[in-house]
Order: C-alpha cells, then sequence, then structure tokens
C-alpha cells in the first residue's frame, strides 16, 4: 500500500475501516506523510486530494 511510509500504512488502514468521506484512496495517506517528510511533490498532493475531494462528494449524491 505504502512501502516507503511504513507508519502511514496503519493509518491509511484505519482509515479505510471510518465511514465515508474518510475512506478515500490510501495513497492519499502516503502522499500527505511524503509532503511532511518534504518528499512529495506539493501538486502530486494536490492532485490526489482534488481526486478524494471528487469521489466524496460522488459518494454523497449517490442515493
Amino acid at each position: 500500500m505504502c512501502e516507503e511510509h511504513e507508519p502511514l500504512g496503519e493509518l491509511a488502514r484505519r482509515a479505510m475501516a471510518r465511514p465515508a468521506p474518510w475512506r478515500w484512496d490510501p495513497l492519499l495517506w502516503c502522499d500527505v506523510l511524503g509532503r511532511l517528510r518534504g518528499a512529495v511533490p506539493l501538486d502530486r498532493l494536490i492532485v490526489r486530494l482534488s481526486a478524494a475531494v471528487e469521489i466524496d462528494n460522488d459518494m454523497r449524491r449517490a442515493p
């Protein structure tokens, strides 16, 4: 899931167990931690976060 950020792997597993909107792409969590460490470019994190928000909005609109 997130090999280079193993502590985040556990965070992502716990986040995926929660109800929406927190069940976002686990790679988003990897990118968040990577950005905090300075290893992930900000533009990549913004793209991943934007996709997660779109998914959340779609889930809210679905019957």
